[in-house]
């Protein structure tokens, strides 16, 4: 399938599995609380970039950079794999804007709106 070739979700692939792994060091009590979350997220993403709903997937991405920081603070993760993997979901993130840019056509937001 053609979404395979793109980058952005190979890295988001690459990510996911990451998260997986480091999820699986969090407390048992987060199972079904920030670690399925977080899960949740990283796999969406690339379901997302394989949709080709790449709005979704940019959303997810920092929908994710927001519980790495989470799970940070709490002590889960240490600040170098957090900042490590937050690095990751920003650079997907912004091949998806690239994506954006040149999937989307242009839309003129100064058009007159009928009264």
């Amino acid at each position: 399938m053609a979404f395979r070739n793109l980058r952005s979700w190979q890295e988001s692939i690459d990510l996911a599995v990451l998260i997986f792994l480091v999820s699986d060091h969090f407390p048992e009590r987060e199972q079904r609380g920030l670690t399925a979350l977080m899960r949740k997220s990283a796999t969406k993403l690339a379901i997302d970039i394989g949709e080709r709903r790449f709005r979704y997937a940019r959303g997810r991405a920092v929908e994710l950079d927001e519980q790495l920081e989470v799970a940070m603070h709490l002590g889960f993760l240490s600040r170098e794999t957090a900042a490590m993997l937050a690095v990751r979901a920003a650079k997907i993130g912004k091949r998806l804007e690239r994506l954006m840019e040149h999937a989307l056509p242009r839309v003129d937001t100064a058009w007159p709106i009928a009264a």
